[in-house]
């Protein structure tokens, strides 16, 4: 969670040095709280106090990528927590759960391409698949990851077996 200017002050040297490029410590904890400064600005900063600052400051939710390049789907690593305090970088993400027991797995992630509406003026739409691996038969599983990985979806791979997976990635 995002920490206001005087949780930070607290771990700053308070000596007023100005060699941050402010006055003050105080008023260079209201810069770091705003976002318009940062710690490595401070050249007095113990590494413990640096690391207390660091760790808290980390997002609640850490930042997931998933899939690569244009199939690539970012959730999370946002100091935002509601709505009214800032716009969310990252949109909401849409995932489809299948089975590499689909009968036509193929027709299937074409209809799943055709799934899009609209909410409050913002056009949603599947973004991430993840496949299953339900056969049990890793020729099976290798076929449909082939698939997805050419559907243009965000692909999210829903085994356990460390060997099926050392044949699908590189």
């Amino acid at each position: 969670m995002a920490l206001n200017a005087l949780e930070i002050y607290k771990f700053l040297p308070k000596i007023n040095c100005a060699e941050c490029g402010v006055p003050t410590c105080l008023a260079f904890a209201m810069q770091i709280a705003s976002g318009k400064s940062s710690l490595d600005q401070c050249p007095r900063i113990t590494p413990e106090a640096r690391r207390h600052l660091e760790q808290a400051s980390l997002p609640p939710v850490r930042e997931i990528v998933i899939g690569v390049r244009e199939n690539k789907l970012k959730l999370g690593g946002e100091q935002v927590m509601f709505r009214h305090e800032k716009t969310f970088i990252n949109p909401v993400g849409i995932a489809v759960i299948l089975d590499d027991t689909s009968d036509d797995l193929e027709s299937q992630l074409e209809q799943i391409k055709k799934l899009a509406f609209v909410r409050v003026g913002e056009n949603i739409w599947t973004e991430a698949v993840l496949l299953r691996y339900k056969s049990q038969d890793p020729k099976i599983y290798c076929e449909g990851v082939r698939l997805l990985a050419q559907s243009g979806f965000a692909p999210i791979l829903g085994c356990e077996d460390p060997e099926v997976l050392e044949e699908i990635l590189p």
